[in-house]
C-alpha cells in the first residue's frame, strides 16, 4: 500500500534536499574553465551526497509501492 500523500511529498522534499547538498559541492561545467575547483574536491564527500541522495529517492519510489 502506498504511503499517505503528505509522507510522499515529505519523501520527495528529502531527495531534493540531498541532491541540492550534492549540486552545492560539485564546480559548475565545463571542466577547464573550473579545473582547480574540481581538484580540490574532496571524492569522499562527494560519494557521501551522491549516496544520500539515491538512497532518498529509493526511499521516495518505495513509498510509492
Amino acid at each position: 500500500m502506498p504511503a499517505s500523500i503528505e509522507e510522499q511529498r515529505e519523501l520527495l522534499r528529502a531527495f531534493y534536499r540531498a541532491k541540492e547538498r550534492l549540486n552545492r559541492l560539485l564546480p559548475p561545467q565545463p571542466l577547464p574553465l573550473f579545473e582547480e575547483e574540481w581538484a580540490a574536491l574532496d571524492p569522499d564527500q562527494v560519494t557521501a551526497a551522491l549516496r544520500e541522495a539515491l538512497a532518498a529517492w529509493e526511499t521516495y519510489l518505495k513509498s510509492l509501492q
